[in-house]
């Protein structure tokens, strides 16, 4: 989790969860609906605009001023021979933006954990 976003910090209160797990399964689960129990918290209070938006991704932000490239090709996955410098060379070279950032992820977990 060093490298991540993790927007559901407040479904983890312990007293939340302990509440919740005593509650039956019906509270839970209704054809068609998913999250029945949040949906209907949330339905008096959140646009159904927002409360009904498809589920999007995160984009990885290769297009802003840090050069991954750069730090992946002279990183320590590298030197410890962990990742082949050609093959990040060709993803590099063929703009694999998510591979990219993956690897990325990866070099600072790495640089965090094995230094």
């Amino acid at each position: 989790m060093a490298y991540s976003i993790e927007a559901r910090v407040p479904f983890l209160d312990h007293e939340l969860v302990e509440y919740v797990f005593q509650l039956p399964d019906h509270f839970y689960y209704e054809r068609g609906t998913k999250k029945k129990l949040l949906y209907h918290i949330l339905k008096e209070n959140v646009p159904k605009k927002i409360l009904n938006k498809k589920k999007q991704g995160f984009g990885a932000p290769i297009a802003n001023s840090i050069n991954f490239s750069e730090i992946l090709l002279s990183g320590k996955l590298i030197d410890d021979g962990l990742l082949n410098k050609n093959i990040v060379q060709l993803y590099v070279n063929q703009k694999h933006k998510k591979k990219i950032w993956a690897l990325f992820l990866l070099e600072n977990w790495y640089r965090c954990w094995n230094s």
